[in-house]
């Protein structure tokens, strides 16, 4: 059980009611999270996960495997859409290669990181463009949860918003959904995770979540007051296999608790770190995307 401690966030009466500072107090840690209740309306969620869910588990659409499960040792989870981290760690590359099929062919090629970094590049703008047409023709006729964030905040911050580009245009997916049963304390932080991207090249990032089912009990997002610092990741590091960190990084840190409820928009910064608490009796099935800042500029969206 996590101890919760008073750390305030905010919640909001509607849409219109997001403003610039709320976006500065969530980056320098002020607020814990910003709610905005039925983002989205329930039957809204409804069809959509409907939609989402007539895809099967490694089905390919456009060309892409869109519905994917990825496990670890002590999490999983269900993705609709490409994830950007698991191609920044190569883990999309060596999908379906066995560990001795993964070892002779870094043998034999040796790739430079250079090479290394082009090639996943290459990959996640393709399943990129394939994800994107496949949602569309997903959620046709439906409200797309993303689109209508991204107008969000393009009203809130002053230099507007978009979804994160490479130089020759190619955009970044925004709008993963997960289905995740339980996650152990983590924390996202591009540039770190993403070095050699552009999202890596952020000052703050934030991230947010559209629910679109939550589970009768559980599922709740903690929140916790501590930003990642770069020593946690070698005395806290779990290894190999294994995603997060140690708990012993959080003890005694003031927490929030958010409760998962269908429609409802939370925005955070995942900088802190965080953790989902076990689901009983349902699914907690969640768009996503991160958001990145640096003073002057649009807010960017990846996924």
């Amino acid at each position: 059980m996590i101890e919760t401690h008073p750390w305030p966030g905010a919640t909001l009466e509607g849409r219109r009611e997001l403003r610039a500072s709320h976006v500065g107090q969530l980056a320098r840690g002020e607020l814990s999270h910003v709610r905005v209740p039925l983002f989205c309306g329930v039957g809204e969620c409804a069809a959509i996960s409907l939609r989402l869910r007539s895809v099967s588990r490694g089905q390919r659409v456009s060309g892409l495997a869109f519905r994917t499960r990825y496990a670890y040792e002590n999490a999983t989870v269900d993705r609709f859409g490409p994830a950007l981290v698991e191609y920044c760690s190569g883990v999309v590359l060596d999908a379906g290669k066995n560990a001795f099929r993964r070892k002779l062919g870094r043998l034999l090629r040796r790739p430079t990181a250079s090479a290394r970094l082009a090639a996943r590049r290459a990959r996640y703008f393709t399943d990129a463009r394939a994800a994107r047409q496949t949602r569309d023709a997903l959620l046709e006729g439906l409200t797309d949860p993303a689109s209508r964030v991204l107008e969000l905040l393009r009203a809130a911050w002053p230099a507007g918003a978009e979804p994160a580009a490479a130089p020759d245009g190619s955009e970044y997916f925004v709008g993963l959904t997960r289905e995740i049963v339980s996650a152990p304390v983590h924390r996202d932080w591009a540039p770190i995770s993403a070095k050699g991207w552009e999202v890596g090249e952020i000052e703050f990032q934030l991230s947010w979540n559209v629910y679109l089912e939550a589970p009768a009990e559980g599922g709740d997002l903690y929140i916790f007051k501590r930003e990642w610092r770069e020593p946690d990741d070698s005395r806290y590091g779990l290894g190999a296999g294994r995603v997060g960190q140690d708990p012993e990084v959080i003890y005694g840190v003031p927490a929030t608790r958010v409760h998962p409820e269908v429609g409802d928009l939370v925005l955070f910064n995942p900088k802190h770190y965080h953790a989902v608490g076990a689901s009983q009796g349902g699914a907690r099935l969640s768009m996503t995307s991160f958001v990145g800042l640096s003073h002057g500029r649009p807010l960017i969206l990846w996924s």
